[in-house]
């Protein structure tokens, strides 16, 4: 069954990040959906709830609850 995955790519020379969402089977098929190669390290391929544990942690960081 396809599941949602969150594909962030970090662009260094801007600064900027680049969400994109898909559905598919396996991370690395989502990777492919959105021509994005799994092994840059720039490419981060995330299921629903792991992007959402990351923006709560990223939220906590800039509002200092760390």
């Amino acid at each position: 069954m396809p599941e949602i995955f969150i594909i962030v790519t970090y662009d260094p020379n801007t600064n900027h990040f680049v969400i994109e969402q898909t559905e598919a089977e396996n991370y690395k098929e989502a990777a492919k959906l959105v021509k994005k190669n799994i092994f840059d390290e720039n490419v981060f391929v995330l299921t629903r709830e792991k992007f959402e544990e990351f923006l709560n942690y990223a939220d906590k960081c800039l509002n200092g609850g760390l």
